[in-house]
């Protein structure tokens, strides 16, 4: 004696949207963390360097959903590309340093010294582009 009809209008298209975007956001979080250890695992040939790179994307994703909950901001068709741009800027840094800091260990220097260096070497450049970004962002 009932009869169920299909959302209309723009109530609808939300929430076929936002079922598919939840879906696209794991699946996107997935591909990016293999890429990260596939492409690590390319260029500096040691499971270390993969694992250095991917605990500070894991960690960026965990606290990225985390400020959403807490600011009430849903996963939305809006806000999927700057999840996925904030999470592969991080790895971007992270695997700029980690390449320095490489280089110097690979030419002898202790691991002190060669992330102190590397840090010089690329620590204004990346404060500078993440200040940029962020305030991109925080516009």
């Amino acid at each position: 004696d009932h009869q169920f009809l299909l959302a209309a209008g723009s109530a609808g298209i939300d929430a076929a949207t936002n079922i598919v975007v939840k879906e696209a956001n794991e699946r996107m979080l997935l591909l990016v963390y293999a890429a990260v250890v596939l492409l690590c695992l390319i260029t500096f040939r040691s499971w270390r360097a993969a694992v250095v790179a991917l605990v500070p994307l894991a960690i960026t994703s965990v606290l990225c959903q985390a400020l959403m909950v807490m600011l009430g901001i849903g996963v939305k068709v809006a806000t999927l590309p700057v999840i996925a741009l904030g999470v592969g800027i991080g790895v971007d840094y992270a695997l700029y340093l980690l390449s320095v800091q490489l280089n110097y260990q690979r030419a002898g220097l202790p691991l002190r010294d060669a992330y102190r260096r590397a840090v010089q070497f690329t620590g204004k450049v990346v404060a500078l582009v993440g200040v940029t970004l962020a305030a991109g962002v925080v516009t």
